[in-house]
């Protein structure tokens, strides 16, 4: 399957967003963080995010409402302390910084968005209405 948008056809703005994001505000040293997984469904009457982010306290993440019908989900996890007697044998744990951005179809209620974490998942809702008004 490709990727990639076919000539004369629109992009996705999830995708535009999704690509300024990553290529141009998030370091590429920042490891596991930089590669947060994001899933979005979209159930009667509400869209569901969930994003593995473990590790992470509800404190060292936000959730925002910009502009133009656009959810913002960053975070960050701060490199471990050291100490000059430490000895590491192995370091796989990510850190660094996250930033993901989704647009929200038009219907989506900016005013009912909700968040909420739990074993390292953070799951946000945002309620939608009807369409014809």
């Amino acid at each position: 399957m490709n990727s990639r948008t076919p000539i004369g056809s629109k992009p996705s703005p999830c995708n535009l967003l999704e690509y300024r994001c990553s290529t141009s505000l998030i370091p590429r040293e920042s490891s596991a963080l930089v590669n947060t997984r994001i899933d979005w469904k979209e159930i009667p009457e509400v869209h569901v995010f969930k994003a593995d982010i473990p590790g992470l306290k509800k404190e060292e993440v936000k959730v925002e409402i910009e502009d133009d019908r656009v959810l913002q989900i960053s975070g960050e996890r701060n490199v471990e302390k050291e100490d000059k007697n430490d000895r590491w044998h192995r370091v796989d744990r990510g850190s660094g910084k996250f930033l993901r951005r989704f647009r929200l179809p038009e219907n989506a209620k900016m005013d009912q968005v909700k968040a909420s974490m739990e074993n390292g998942v953070l799951t946000v809702t945002v309620a939608e209405g009807n369409e014809e008004g």
